[in-house]
């Protein structure tokens, strides 16, 4: 309930702040939000994923921003309802001026309306990281937008879920056990853990981590604009991209490995590419995607890369 009630000023509301913080480039103002996102992404685990079509509205026209076909992420939670009626009785939507409206077909929508603040809202929850196409999108009347959208399912997973529970089906039928995997309440730092700093000991707002088969871990030192390799049989770590380096870095945030090509993927996120870098062979590094905004990334058996752009959401 208290996500979903409103104050003044509105900017100091608690879902404002949050979705301001969910989508901003900066991750490190996530940091004081990570307490509560696990406690209501907790709470809402309980509620089951409904699939329904829901409205959304706002008092702006974003037309321009939807094209038909356009694949994106929202990476806020966004607060929807069942009733077009809704918005207007909660003054969500004005009746002059300009206004869009997003009438959206959901498989994952969370039904908060019985813990709402506003009951008669009928209000359901979309969890960020959820991926959406563009279907429609047309002026219905002066000012008034009409922007359909479907989710989508996007190539990989974006928001994990937060329960450690898996499903085991016995060979007897009917009997489904559940299976809670236990984990040790302690973790190991295996990388970093001396303060932020420059040192090969010391990590800045590390991002992304990629394990190879010999068990050697790449960590995309973001704040530091370099990829560090931790070898933990030696216990030894070795700059191989970016740093005091002649291949510079400004802000990577992932990395990952192609087989065929022998080589690393960085996605450098400043920088605006994806760039491809041969540690072993004696090739310049090669960019691969330009003018992008890169931040996730992740490739597929077949070699085929995957990146989210920040700026395109």
């Amino acid at each position: 309930m208290l996500y979903s009630m409103d104050w003044e000023p509105h900017e100091e509301c608690l879902y404002f702040a949050l979705n301001a913080a969910l989508r901003t480039e900066d991750r490190q103002k996530l940091k004081p939000w990570f307490s509560y996102l696990k406690l209501i992404l907790t709470a809402l685990e309980k509620l089951p994923f409904t699939p329904c079509n829901v409205v959304r509205g706002m008092n702006l026209d974003r037309s321009n921003q939807y094209s038909i076909r356009k694949i994106f992420v929202w990476w806020g939670f966004s607060s929807c309802t069942t009733s077009i009626e809704a918005l207007e009785k909660e003054q969500i939507l004005s009746k002059t001026g300009q206004r869009t409206v997003f009438t959206i077909e959901c498989d994952s929508g969370k039904d908060i309306s019985r813990h709402s603040y506003y009951k008669s809202k009928k209000e359901f929850l979309l969890l960020p990281a959820r991926q959406f196409i563009v279907v429609g999108c047309f002026e219905q009347a002066q000012g008034l937008h009409i922007i359909q959208l479907k989710e989508t399912k996007p190539p990989f997973t974006l928001l994990q879920p937060v329960t450690n529970q898996s499903v085991q089906i016995q060979s007897t039928p009917g009997q489904i056990q559940t299976r809670i995997n236990h984990y040790n309440q302690y973790g190991i730092t295996v990388a970093g853990g001396k303060g932020d700093g420059q040192q090969l000991n010391q990590l800045n707002s590390p991002e992304g981590i990629f394990i190879d088969t010999k068990r050697l871990i790449y960590i995309t030192d973001s704040g530091n604009h370099r990829i560090i390799k931790r070898n933990l049989s030696l216990n030894t770590d070795k700059i191989i991209a970016g740093g005091d380096e002649n291949n510079q870095l400004i802000f990577p945030t992932n990395i990952v490995f192609d087989k065929k090509t022998n080589s690393f993927i960085i996605s450098d996120k400043r920088s605006k590419r994806i760039i491809q870098y041969f540690s072993k062979r004696k090739i310049n590094q090669q960019i691969i995607i330009s003018n992008i905004t890169c931040y996730g990334l992740t490739i597929d058996k077949n070699g085929f890369i995957y990146v989210s752009d920040c700026e395109k959401t």
